[in-house]
């Protein structure tokens, strides 16, 4: 569970960016999509915690990928600081969606068989 924590708090390092790197004159479109797309970001990670829905943390990979491509169409390679910070965000929160929900456990075979063993050796 420790990647849905990063991705919630990258999702709100996406939504005060705009403060901190300042989008010009087309700041406030730039302020309602880093937003919404934070907010997805933060819905996705606090709905993967819920079992029925653990792999909800793989929609993040849409907005990753809808990062990067803003990071491109902003000013055609980027150059800028908010391109940037775009282009990092949907690479780090590529690699964490990637990351399952349990991953620091063993998986559920191994367990099993530890269990199994556990209770032979009892």
């Amino acid at each position: 569970m420790w990647a849905r924590a990063v991705e919630i708090m990258l999702g709100l390092w996406l939504a005060i960016s705009p403060a901190i790197f300042r989008g010009g004159e087309a700041e406030a479109a730039l302020w309602a999509t880093d937003l919404a797309v934070a907010t997805w970001v933060i819905v996705c990670a606090c709905l993967s915690c819920w079992l029925p829905l653990r792999h909800a943390h793989l929609a993040i990979l849409a907005a990753s990928g809808f990062l990067i491509a803003i990071a491109y169409l902003e000013t055609g390679a980027p150059e800028s600081a908010t391109a940037q910070n775009h282009l990092m965000l949907g690479l780090l929160l590529a690699m964490f969606a990637i990351v399952p929900n349990y991953a620091d456990e063993p998986p559920m075979r191994w367990r099993r068989y530890a269990a199994r063993l556990e209770q032979a050796q009892s």
